[in-house]
């Protein structure tokens, strides 16, 4: 099982840091430089967020995908995708994405047993058409009854989560520390990463409110001394002034 699970994880990361990647580099532009209402926007900016996004929305359906491929080969990879497309549809996410991945490569594995005794000529027929049709039907009819419950116990997670962090953050990172430092490099510590890669893509309510660090900062000459030296320039220092100014009353809501 961890083999197969590593296996998803390994093809999902590169869609997480080139989609992470390329939506962290628009905000260079201002965080709401992809809102066309805004006095921010510009239209590259909105562009690499949109690629990133897609790039990041498809990890679930890669992760489910690499999965059932890593049981049931290639035919798997067909049924695992759809699985976790459905999951992310469903809103079902990352448990939804491994529920759909492990049943897809188990799914094709038993109908290869079944369809063993069809005559050589069939083979290219069962390859091509058999299994995947039979398999993405399966797969896609368990997941659309499936998704509702495991919507439920996604969010479940996410609140769960969300409340450590606004409860006591040191209790959020006790959690995910000791999950990632119980096994070094285990099943525990890469469903604690996966996990919270999985909640940042998916999360729709989160806030990070940035008017104590700004209080924090002008509250302290050391730091705007430090901070004047380290940016030496007296137009830079006045545009992160008038920044400062436009962010105190606000907070900054996660995408």
């Amino acid at each position: 099982m961890y083999k197969h699970l590593m296996n998803g994880v390994s093809y999902m990361l590169p869609f997480v840091v080139a989609g992470g990647i390329l939506i962290a580099l628009s905000f260079l532009w201002g965080i709401n430089s992809s809102d066309t209402k805004s006095s921010q926007f510009n239209a590259f900016a909105a562009m690499i967020k949109n690629i990133g996004s897609q790039a990041f929305s498809i990890m679930v359906p890669v992760f489910a995908a690499y999965i059932a491929s890593s049981i049931g080969s290639k035919p798997g990879l067909v049924a695992g995708f759809v699985g976790g497309l459905i999951a992310n549809a469903t809103g079902a996410g990352f448990i939804g994405g491994i529920i759909a991945g492990f049943l897809a490569g188990y799914l094709m594995l038993i109908l290869r047993k079944a369809l063993s005794g069809l005559p050589k000529e069939f083979e290219g027929l069962k390859s091509i058409f058999l299994m995947p049709v039979v398999g993405v039907f399966i797969i896609g009819t368990i997941m659309y009854l499936l998704g509702g419950p495991v919507s439920a116990i996604n969010n479940g997670l996410m609140k769960w989560v969300t409340s450590l962090q606004n409860a006591d953050p040191i209790i959020l990172g006790i959690v995910i520390g000791a999950m990632c430092a119980f096994d070094f490099g285990g099943p525990v510590n890469k469903a604690a990463y996966v996990t919270g890669v999985m909640l940042l893509g998916q999360a729709d309510g989160g806030i990070i409110d940035i008017r104590e660090a700004i209080a924090y900062y002008e509250s302290d000459a050391n730091i705007r001394e430090k901070t004047k030296y380290l940016i030496g320039d007296d137009e830079l220092n006045h545009k992160v002034k008038m920044n400062i100014e436009k962010l105190k009353n606000i907070s900054i809501k996660t995408a």
